[in-house]
């Protein structure tokens, strides 16, 4: 494990100031949950805390061209996880674009893309680890291909729905809990067959969805807001930044006021962003700000966003100039005090990148945990963050908390 270090430099936050630690150090862990066994696994991978306050996550592998999920038996991975081939047919590719939420039920369930590109699937699980057989579910079978972008977020009813690509922004919702039957899909966003890249979906504050995502021929980051549960009807379809070629890699979280906010790339600058909605539906003006800028390097691609308890932002991405996972925390719900990032994986020179394909989930422990792809050993790892900003200070996600409000698992060692 690496000697714990801070390296502050020129990076730079919209607001405030913005400081950089390197390597993270002693109090975060970086471990190997699937070494793949001679294959490449880990790409696509998405990350949920099941009921039992253990990581579980969905993710590709390349050889057997399968749906694999690993569910942990620690809040951080370190102990041998319990690794399950979900859906693994003998002649079609299943598994890529995987996205995953925790049931009404408890029981994990997986969108994600099957058939060699042709269908969009739901694997409904059966225990918290799915290691029995899942309910597996074609939601869309059209004639061309659909079922990238994947991403799936729980419904007030229980009821999955699954944001993705396939000659637009689409969105299925399932009339069970199981997604089993025929589900509701809407095409919310047909404006091009190049928009609808990079969907993540959340539930609004009133029950109905809103998602983020990228319009590839405007080169800019759009809204849509669902008018109902099924998202049968949309109530907006919003250009929440269009300024450049932006709007990649989106991920979307919703505050506790109902207002979404968007983590992104912004291509033509090679940084990072934030968009926060000034309502639940995003329409208006929302605020678009730098979250991480370092000068020479690209980061924020495969961006993934949670909101801890004091309504702080938390961004896992991609660092792709030295091949490494970053972690990008706001000090404030606005960002207003600047940021602290946070080197979790990096690459050694010359080697492939490690931190490809991030997801991030604030574990049962109160700490970001997140997993992400190894592409120098092909395999699947986790980082888990041992302070609440992953740099080692104790200026944690609860300073603004006053101690009687703090939570037993929050107490740092």
């Amino acid at each position: 494990m690496a000697t714990h270090t801070f390296r502050i430099f020129a990076a730079v936050a919209a607001y405030g100031a913005a400081s950089f630690v390197q390597a993270g150090g002693v109090y975060n862990s970086a471990t190997t949950v699937d070494d793949g066994a001679g294959s490449v696994v880990g790409m696509y991978s998405s990350i949920a805390i099941g009921t039992d306050g253990f990581p579980v996550i969905s993710y590709y592998d390349d050889r057997a061209q399968a749906l694999k999920v690993a569910h942990c038996y620690d809040v951080a991975c370190i102990q041998q996880p319990q690794i399950t081939f979900v859906d693994d047919t003998s002649t079609l590719i299943e598994g890529r674009y995987s996205a995953i939420a925790i049931g009404d039920d408890g029981m994990p369930v997986i969108s994600y893309q099957g058939g060699t590109g042709d269908t969009l699937k739901v694997a409904k699980c059966t225990d918290l680890a799915c290691t029995l057989p899942a309910t597996i579910t074609e939601v869309d079978n059209p004639a061309n291909i659909t079922g990238t972008f994947t991403s799936i977020a729980i419904g007030v009813n229980g009821r999955p729905s699954v944001s993705y690509t396939g000659s637009g922004l689409n969105v299925a919702h399932c009339t069970n809990t199981d997604c089993t039957g025929t589900a509701t899909v809407t095409k919310v966003d047909t404006s091009s067959v190049l928009t609808g890249y990079h969907t993540s979906i959340a539930i609004g504050n009133d029950g109905f969805p809103v998602i983020s995502y990228y319009d590839l021929t405007n080169e800019l980051l759009k809204v849509a807001k669902c008018g109902n549960a099924s998202c049968s009807t949309v109530t907006a379809t919003t250009e929440v930044d269009a300024a450049g070629s932006v709007g990649g890699y989106t991920a979307i979280a919703v505050r506790n006021n109902g207002h979404p906010v968007v983590s992104y790339f912004d291509a033509a600058n090679g940084t990072l962003k934030i968009a926060e909605c000034t309502n639940s539906a995003c329409t208006g003006s929302a605020t678009a700000m730098t979250l991480l800028a370092v000068p020479g390097e690209v980061v924020g691609q495969y961006s993934d966003i949670a909101i801890g308890p004091t309504g702080k932002a938390f961004v896992s991405h991609f660092n792709a100039t030295v091949g490494s996972l970053m972690l990008t925390v706001c000090q404030t719900s606005d960002c207003a005090d600047g940021t602290i990032t946070t080197t979790l994986d990096a690459a050694l020179p010359g080697d492939a990148p490690r931190g490809e394909y991030s997801s991030l989930a604030i574990g049962a422990d109160n700490l970001p945990v997140m997993s992400y792809f190894d592409a120098q050993a092909g395999t699947l790892k986790v980082a888990h963050c041992g302070t609440r900003n992953c740099d080692g200070l104790f200026h944690d996600g609860f300073d603004d908390l006053p101690p009687t409000s703090r939570p037993e698992s929050a107490e740092q060692p």
